[in-house]
């Protein structure tokens, strides 16, 4: 018997730990995207030249933080069915509805 109910998102234990890995992933991306920028802002803004390779930190960190944003918003809800990606006759969140 199954306790949960239909088209919850949860699926099997696999499953559950396979988002759990990319939900980790995105927040230690967005994490040292943040960690860069600060350190870079420090290096350049705060206290010049306190930081080797400040304006390359500073540079990278948003990046890293919109990689991990990414992955959060886009991987996991592409998985979250069943922990497979989507075939080609499902939809993306909020596309129209195929004929």
């Amino acid at each position: 018997m199954d306790a949960r109910p239909p088209g919850v998102c949860l699926g099997d234990l696999p499953g559950v730990i396979g988002k759990a890995w990319l939900l980790l992933a995105a927040a230690a991306i967005a994490g040292a995207g943040a960690a860069f920028t600060e350190a870079g802002v420090h290096g350049v803004v705060t206290a010049p030249g306190s930081v080797p390779g400040a304006a390359y930190l500073a540079a990278i960190g948003p990046g890293l933080q919109a990689a991990g944003m990414l992955i959060a918003v886009v991987a996991v809800p592409a998985v979250c069915p069943d922990g497979r990606l989507p075939g080609p006759r499902a939809g993306w969140p909020g596309a129209p509805p195929r004929p």
